[in-house]
């Protein structure tokens, strides 16, 4: 039986991830209010070409966590690894980019320099995929620690100092370092063992069952990219960039969900899978109605520039909520497969698992959406104006994301032999459209948006988010056992805490 409480390590992830996410938003906040729009544009780009990087290594990760939940002692083998890797990653993006910028007008030494981000991602990765194989909360922690740490970085190097896309990659530099060292600290046990070539030649031999479906995130990714070379502009990708700093706070509630990978690969399935799913519906739902009805304060709140982005925020809002719940869906049926387990298992049988049959219905969905993506933006570019042709991008990959969503809560309920708590989650969705559609009411008729000062809108966005979900929490406390009991544990866990910290 493994040690991992999901309720308790879900509420953690959920609440420092989201105290984590104000501090992002703060750092976003002070960027986008420095960057120009070509230059907040060309920092998405360069985000986006990491995903290449990141291809060499990402398999070590990948066997990072389903053996540290298992018992086995391999954490240096994964650090020693992956710190070798990381030199290719960074000859990998350093290829794509050039490869960018010949046909750009951007300037590569943005690009060179943000190299230095890649072998500090990877081993923090490393770091972290150990911790998520044995104490996932860990990980919370670093990460609001990162944040916290971010937030003067971006001030100093951003604001002050006016480095621009230099001061952003010197402050995240700098704070994932600090992660790594606080993650390391603590995990400190898992690394006492000796480096082993035997697991580290069985993870090469077989890196293909990781490695594949990386090519889906790959495509999936490669949007960006594609809307840069067609378009040959960043402005798009500024709009679509401040869209998505917004949706954050819909991925960071299925956090919640994020020990239930190693809680089932630990031998633990139906007992937890359906309240943990309730839960997770619980938070992402409220979440997913504030982000679309406090979109135009948001972006206004970024940036007046991008304050016409409101449909991409909304598009952008459904694709991830699809996409996080099809996340979690896949990590259940995932973490259920014990193909790996079994030392005996042949290429045959990793080919029949569900490890490479879910990756291959997430590369056909991706292959579509890339596919449909090219040929709009294609035919479009010249025609109409930027934001348009992001509204089109946006839309296409939400409806493009809701089908392996709907397929993967199918075959959960039929892997895990489970009956959805389907009136609970009714109670959730019709709560949230209460809370929220009087939220916006407030928001239409109290809110100036002429006004562009961040002094005055910050905290208009803190107030009125707060009564959104403050109204939400007391409808749902009133109305469905299972949110009573979940308010109830988690102000008896924060109790507990407290304690331990006096």
């Amino acid at each position: 039986m493994s040690e991992i409480r999901p309720t308790y390590t879900g509420l953690i992830t959920l609440l420092t991830g989201l105290v984590t996410l104000v501090t992002i938003t703060i750092s976003t906040l002070i960027i986008t209010r420095t960057l120009s729009q070509e230059d907040y544009g060309t920092w998405g780009l360069i985000f986006s070409l990491f995903v290449y990087a990141f291809m060499a290594s990402s398999f070590i990760n990948f066997w990072t966590v389903r053996d540290i939940a298992r018992g086995k002692e391999i954490g240096k083998t994964s650090l020693f690894s992956n710190s070798l890797f990381s030199m290719g990653g960074i000859v990998i993006f350093l290829v794509i980019s050039l490869i960018v910028v010949t046909q750009s007008s951007l300037n590569i030494n943005f690009f060179i320099a943000a190299a230095i981000l890649v072998p500090i991602t990877i081993i923090y990765r490393t770091i972290a995929g150990i911790n998520l194989g044995w104490k996932p909360q860990l990980v919370s922690y670093g990460n609001l620690i990162a944040g916290i740490i971010m937030v003067p970085l971006v001030i100093v190097f951003v604001y002050f100092l006016d480095l621009s896309i230099y001061g952003i990659i010197i402050s995240i530099s700098l704070s994932y370092t600090a992660n790594i060292i606080f993650l390391i600290c603590l995990s400190h046990q898992k690394l006492r063992g000796k480096i082993s070539f035997e697991v580290l030649r069985r993870w090469i031999k077989f890196s293909w069952i990781p490695l594949y479906p990386k090519i889906a995130n790959l495509v999936y990714y490669s949007d960006i990219m594609i809307f840069s070379l067609i378009t040959n502009s960043v402005l798009g990708i500024a709009y679509y960039a401040a869209a998505t700093a917004l949706t954050g706070f819909i991925g960071y509630a299925a956090g919640f969900s994020s020990p239930m990978y190693a809680k089932i690969l630990s031998g633990d399935k139906e007992q937890v899978a359906n309240r943990n799913l309730t839960y997770m519906i619980y938070f992402i739902v409220p979440m997913f109605c504030l982000t679309i009805v406090l979109a135009k304060l948001g972006l206004l709140t970024l940036n007046p520039i991008y304050q016409i982005a409101v449909p991409v925020v909304i598009f952008c809002s459904i694709r991830v909520l699809s996409f996080n719940l099809t996340n979690v869906l896949e990590s259940f049926l995932m973490g259920k497969d014990k193909v790996d387990d079994n030392i005996e298992s042949t290429h045959l049988h990793y080919v029949k698992s569900k490890l490479f049959f879910l990756p291959t219905l997430r590369l056909i969905q991706y292959a579509v959406y890339i596919i449909i993506l090219v040929y709009v933006l294609s035919i479009m570019h010249n025609s109409v104006s930027d934001i348009d042709l992001v509204i089109y991008w946006s839309l296409i990959a939400a409806v493009s994301q809701v089908p392996l969503s709907i397929y993967l809560l199918i075959l959960t309920k039929k892997e895990f032999k489970i009956n959805f708590e389907t009136k609970s989650m009714i109670k959730y969705i019709i709560s949230s459209g209460i809370s929220f559609s009087i939220l916006y009411l407030l928001l239409e008729n109290f809110v100036n948006y002429t006004t562009t000062s961040v002094y005055d809108l910050i905290p208009q966005v803190i107030i009125f988010a707060a009564i959104g979900v403050g109204l939400y929490v007391i409808i749902t406390y009133l109305i469905d056992k299972h949110a009573k009991e979940l308010i109830k544990s988690s102000l008896a866990e924060i109790k507990i805490i407290g304690r331990k910290r006096g």
